[in-house]
């Protein structure tokens, strides 16, 4: 009698891990959209503002994916001139601009490899007066 619940464990556990690691790879893994982690968008002509864009990877859970990043490519459409890019992270995801002592608009294409379409950015830069 034993012997036959050990068995009924056995299958019971050579069933259920497979099935386990097969849910924890497709919802905790795998890539199912991308986010965007930003600072704010208005910035001021002052030489030491900054915005951040950080792009996040998100699983099926609604969280982070762990272990892994995504490639994104980041183009200036206007206003490159604005700006100094102090990281440009494209393995990673991960873009900071400075802004110069000019203003105006600058926008930024974010365009991620695990996304459908691209996103756009404006970050306005204001004059720096009090």
């Amino acid at each position: 009698m034993k012997e036959a619940h050990g068995k009924t464990l056995l299958y019971i556990l050579i069933i259920l891990i497979p099935v386990l690691a097969f849910l924890v790879y497709n919802y905790v893994f795998n890539i199912y959209e991308v986010d965007y982690k930003t600072t704010d968008t208005k910035i001021y002509a002052d030489g030491a503002s900054t915005f951040t864009i950080e792009v996040v990877p998100v699983n099926g859970l609604g969280f982070k994916v762990p272990f892994r990043n995504v490639r994104t490519v980041f183009t200036f459409e206007r206003g490159k001139e604005l700006i100094d890019v102090i990281l440009e992270d494209r393995e990673n995801g991960k873009l900071v601009i400075r802004s110069q002592q000019k203003t105006g608009e600058v926008e930024i294409i974010v365009k991620p490899e695990k996304s459908l379409f691209p996103t756009k950015f404006v970050v306005h830069i204001l004059p720096n007066y009090a």
